[in-house]
């Protein structure tokens, strides 16, 4: 190796040496984006234009607003279109309230004492080993709105659903048709039916007493009580009950009451194996009854077809409450007491709220916000000032008392279609069973928001811009004009050239300070909308605007 050489070597080595040291000293810059590890300053330039000014600005003369041409329109006359979103909107508080004493109602001496007791024919049946099996994933419906799920025919079950409760070991029971009852958890089913020693019919109603026992109610006029524990099942028999037996409520006494039809309400003593029927359609329940429930003062509240009754076992009275005292409907469908202990009175025209005191009851129907419901069957409470609203044409109500906010989903669109049996599973799962056979699943996490299109009345599916006024109402800029959806009235409006707009191609809307809606799109102009007075001006491009073709406004 010559001098050259060897230089140019040893120069070469120390450069090497100088970068590999300093590496070993220097953290490299991180990948972006930056973890919360690393620390990053930016660095900061000064930038200097070579001009004050190199933008060159034209003025235009146009007219003032006031000057502007302008027309008419009427809310009323604009076309329109009914579209269920499901969005959140407010109810229309505060609610209702009428002065409720109890002293005023209509009153009649009832001693429950007084009624015969009849003793059940009691049979006892082994329950065999279930049938298992892996249950499958739910599906989102096709008819539902925000990503409802539902149980269809692939999931598993041996027919309709038709009942369903939770258990207290965290497994679902669910009563179908064909007399089948399953039990269902993390990802299995567990399927009872006639080989197992269940022969019932359709299963119309299940509930876990306090012991543990499940009772079930079916359309064969008996019950069966199973003790899983002892894996035995009590088939009840006797001439005093009638088909279609469900909505069972244990009382504070250990009794299990229920609807038994035609005959009013029934209630059992399991020790003693006796039944007691209260009254029939000359008796205190006309019509149909359906719910009964034991409030925390142990007044026992039951609906009929002609109003409620609360029932003083104490007192050996009974209260009828009906449209008279501020009832929405003769036509009651159930009762329900909340965790503040205010009483819950589903009916055929919404809802009544009685205090906790029982001095006052409110109400809550369709011009609090239950649009488009035609009645209420059930009320849950997922927790303190959360509620669920099932109706009666296939539709779950949320109702957040603390923000007075409203949702609404569809279930079903069949009507009419009983939305019951409605509670809370983990995960904040909301399940809910309708009567024509169907269990659905809400996750308010996870609901996917509706999508619209032109089938469903949309001008256009090409949509360019959005915005939300102070009232909540949606404004939305298409190629054939302009929509707006109000959330809480669920109706869509639509503006087009025809009511005034310069031009039906809208690129871009704008909400002014003063609540006015700007909309332009085209060489033709741009639009402003004042929804108070009614109006539609337009600056006109030639005249206006120089003819320019306004994209964007700021």
């Amino acid at each position: 190796m010559n001098r050259h050489h060897a230089s140019f070597f040893i120069k070469g080595l120390i450069l090497f040496a100088s970068i590999l040291f300093v590496s070993c000293f220097k953290e490299e810059a991180p990948p972006f984006p930056y973890g919360k590890k690393y620390s990053v300053q930016p660095i900061q330039k000064s930038i200097e234009l070579s001009e004050p000014d190199t933008l060159k600005w034209n003025k235009v003369s146009t007219r003032a607003y006031s000057d502007l041409p302008a027309k008419k329109f009427s809310w009323d006359k604009l076309e329109s279109q009914r579209l269920d979103l499901g969005f959140p909107y407010k109810a229309n508080l505060p609610l209702p309230e009428v002065e409720l004493n109890f002293d005023s109602l209509p009153v009649q001496d009832f001693d429950i004492d007084q009624f015969t007791k009849y003793k059940l024919t009691v049979r006892k049946v082994l329950l065999g080993e279930p049938e298992r099996r892996e249950s499958s994933d739910l599906v989102v419906s096709t008819i539902a709105t925000r990503g409802v799920q539902t149980l269809d025919e692939n999931f598993g079950l041996p027919g309709d659903p038709q009942s369903s409760k939770i258990l207290s070991d965290g497994s679902m029971l669910i009563g179908t048709t064909g007399g089948h009852l399953v039990k269902y958890k993390g990802g299995t089913l567990e399927i009872y039916g006639p080989d197992q020693g269940i022969d019932i019919g359709n299963v119309l109603g299940t509930m876990e007493d306090s012991k543990g026992r499940t009772w079930i109610g079916s359309n064969r006029g008996s019950i069966l009580v199973i003790d899983w524990d002892s894996s035995l099942i009590y088939e009840l028999s006797s001439n005093e009950l009638f088909h279609q037996i469900f909505e069972f409520f244990e009382m504070k006494d250990g009794m299990m009451w229920f609807r038994n039809n035609k005959p009013g309400y029934s209630f059992i003593n399991f020790e003693d194996k006796t039944l007691t029927v209260l009254g029939g359609e000359n008796g205190p329940f006309p019509g149909f009854p359906i719910a009964c429930m034991e409030d925390r003062n142990g007044l026992v509240w039951m609906t009929t077809m002609n109003g409620a009754r609360i029932l003083d076992r104490e007192g050996k009275k009974i209260y009828s409450l009906n449209p008279d005292q501020g009832l929405l409907s003769r036509q009651v469908y159930n009762v329900f007491e909340d965790s503040l202990g205010r009483v819950w009175i589903s009916n055929a025209g919404g809802l009544n709220i009685v205090s906790t005191d029982r001095s006052k009851m409110q109400s809550m129907a369709h011009e609090q916000g239950l649009v488009g419901m035609n009645e209420i069957y059930e009320v849950f409470e997922e927790e303190s000032g959360i509620y669920w609203f099932g109706t009666g044409n296939g539709m779950l109500f949320y109702y957040n008392e603390n923000s007075g906010e409203l949702e609404k989903y569809k279930v079903s669109e069949e009507d009419p279609n009983i939305v019951f049996e409605i509670y809370g599973v983990n995960q904040g799962q909301i399940w809910g069973t309708s009567v024509q056979g169907g269990m659905h699943v809400i996750d308010r996490s996870t609901g996917r928001p509706a999508s619209i299109d032109e089938s469903d009345g949309f001008m256009e599916n090409e949509v360019w811009s959005t915005v939300t006024d102070k009232d909540g109402n949606i404004w939305i800029g298409t190629y054939e004009g302009i929509n707006r959806y109000n959330p809480r009235t669920q109706v869509l409006k639509k503006f087009k050239e025809k009511e005034g707009l310069i031009s039906d191609l809208v690129y871009n809307i704008l909400l002014d300070s003063k609540g006015r809606i700007w909309a332009c799109g085209n060489r033709s102009g741009v639009s402003v909308i004042d929804p108070e007075k009614e109006t539609i001006l337009y600056l006109e491009g030639e005249k206006d605007l120089a003819g320019f073709r306004i994209r964007y406004l700021l």
